[in-house]
């Protein structure tokens, strides 16, 4: 999505006769936002708040960095298990679906 917007804003500003001023490439954005420089305590301290396993919240962490505190909190709000055959939860699914643009599942 960086890239693409990247492009895309070039493009205008090219048609505009202007240059860019400001990038992203180093802007931290979604879960690299507010990355812990200790991932495992990170992890361990999110785990505790949230009722979840260390191995449970780790796997969320790999998946969405620091956007896996969010994913734990909804997946903690309720019952929740693994859909068979999958490291995915029914929960973390549904808030997949509510707050990642999902617009068709397969």
């Amino acid at each position: 999505f960086r890239s693409f917007g990247e492009l895309a804003a070039d493009i205008v500003l090219e048609r505009l006769h202007r240059q860019r001023v400001v990038g992203t490439e180093n802007m931290p954005i979604g879960g690299g936002r507010d990355f812990p420089t200790a991932p495992a305590k990170w992890c361990a301290e999110r785990a505790a708040t949230h009722g979840l396993s260390l191995d449970r919240m780790g796997s969320l962490f790999e998946r969405y960095g620091t956007a896996a505190d969010a994913f734990a909190a909804y997946m903690a709000a309720g019952h929740d298990e693994l859909l068979p055959g999958s490291d995915y939860s029914a929960r973390e699914i549904r808030y997949l679906i509510a707050n990642e643009y999902v617009e068709q599942l397969e």
